[in-house]
This record gives structure tokens, C-alpha cells and sequence, in this order.
């Protein structure tokens, strides 16, 4: 499925040349938004006209010092070594894959740190998460990560009846099982209030505790793809997403 697009350049991904540089810039969903071939000069002129957004580089020789230059217009600039870069590149390689593959993962690490902000989420279950669903835009809404992670009960309807039953188990069930244990610690140990953690504690009062931890579990996979699309953090002080 395509993703949906977004064109507002986020993430900047800068393969540096010798002579040239080539720019693949990404929205918030990994869309490419920017694609350009620029000379040293005309790269300082082209990101100084845009808003600031995250720059990911190689770490090279030259890098460091365009590095300054780009945090002083406002960017924030990641340099990356090349092993780290290299699990992101796909096709044959050329220079404009090459930025692609650096804005892709200069964009995943930001993203995995933005997940860990969310109560009870470590960097297994963030990485996990980002592994398991890929594409964050082949989900038109937030809520459907839960059903296709298992953690939507299922429905049952026959005549007059209608009611749901225990959740479904479907997708992947490590990853369900990550979460579940995210929405254990929350309850459990998390300290920090939110309304989020004061839910799932009243929840597990009125339902029991395994009940409210697959309840949480649900909620948790709603807010992590919430926070992926529209990249934001987690929200202490308010109800983040709803299940």
C-alpha cells in the first residue's frame, strides 16, 4: 500500500561527494519529499530556506564541519558511521540511494528515542515495534494497529446475539507479548503519573489485572503509531490516543 502523502520535509538524509552533494529529503512517514543535487554552496542555501528538521550525515572527512554549519541554521545534524547506514540501503547503489538509505536511518534512530518516551516502553519494545509494522502509513487509522497485533477481542454475532469475546491473537505474537509486558510495567512500576497509567490502574481494579494489562497493551500499540506518524512524544499530562 502506498504511503499517504505528507511533503513536508522532515528528515534530510545528505550524501557528501566531492564535488557535489546529493539530498533526499523525507516527511514524517518516510515519504521523499526533496530529491536534489547540490554544490557545497548551494546546500547552505537550499537548508537555510527551510524549517528546521533533522539532517543525518556519514561520518566523513568534511562532515563534522558542515555538521557546525548546519546546527548554526537551526537543523539538528547527526553524523552516522557507515556500518550503521548500511542495513537502510536497497537497490543498486548510487549516490541518491546512498542519502535515501542515510535519511531513512538517521530518521529511525530519532524515531526509536521518540517511542521510549511513552511509560513502561524500552528500546526492545520500540525497536520491535518499528520492525514489526514497517510502514507506519499502511495503517489508515491508529486504532487498527491494535487488531492487527491480537489485542482487539474478537466479536461474536449469531441472531440476537452480539458480544465480544476473548482477543484474537492474531499478528505477531512475540510482539504482542512485548507489549503486554510494557502495560505490566506501567501499571506496576512506573512511578511518573499520567493519565494513561491512572486508566489502567483504576481498570485493573474494576477487571483484574490481565485484563487491564491486554487493555494497556492496546492502548500502548495505538499511541506508539500515533507518536511514529505525527512526530510527536508522549503525553504526560493528558490522554495520549484512545483505543
Amino acid at each position: 500500500m502506498a504511503r499517504k502523502a505528507n511533503n513536508q520535509v522532515t528528515t534530510i538524509g545528505i550524501d557528501i561527494g566531492k564535488n557535489t552533494f546529493h539530498l533526499i529529503g523525507l516527511d514524517a512517514v518516510g515519504n521523499i519529499a526533496l530529491r536534489r543535487k547540490l554544490s557545497r554552496s548551494q546546500v547552505m542555501v537550499r537548508l537555510a530556506n527551510l524549517p528546521p528538521c533533522l539532517i543525518g550525515m556519514e561520518a566523513c572527512v568534511g562532515a563534522h564541519h558542515l555538521s557546525r554549519q548546519l546546527q548554526a541554521l537551526g537543523h539538528d545534524a547527526r553524523l552516522m558511521p557507515a556500518q550503521y547506514v548500511k542495513p537502510y540501503l536497497r537497490g543498486q547503489k548510487n549516490d541518491f540511494r546512498d542519502a535515501e538509505a542515510i535519511g531513512e536511518a538517521v530518521q529511525r534512530s530519532a524515531l526509536a528515542r521518540r517511542l521510549m518516551t511513552v511509560p513502561g516502553v524500552g528500546p526492545i519494545v520500540a525497536l520491535s515495534f518499528m520492525a514489526t509494522i514497517d510502514d507506519a502509513a499502511r495503517f489508515g487509522k491508529s486504532s487498527q494497529v491494535g487488531a492487527y497485533l491480537g489485542l482487539t477481542p474478537r466479536r461474536y454475532q449469531s441472531g440476537e446475539v452480539d458480544h465480544s469475546g476473548r482477543i484474537s491473537k492474531c499478528g505477531d505474537g512475540a510482539m504482542r507479548a512485548l507489549l503486554v509486558e510494557a502495560a505490566s510495567s506501567l501499571i506496576t512500576r512506573v512511578k511518573r503519573f499520567s493519565p494513561l497509567k491512572a486508566w489502567a490502574v483504576r481498570l485493573a481494579a474494576r477487571k483484574g489485572f490481565k485484563k487491564a494489562a491486554v487493555a494497556t497493551a492496546r492502548k500502548l500499540a495505538v499511541i506508539l503509531h500515533r507518536i511514529w506518524c505525527d512526530g510527536t512524544t508522549f503525553a504526560w499530562r493528558r490522554q495520549a490516543a484512545t483505543a
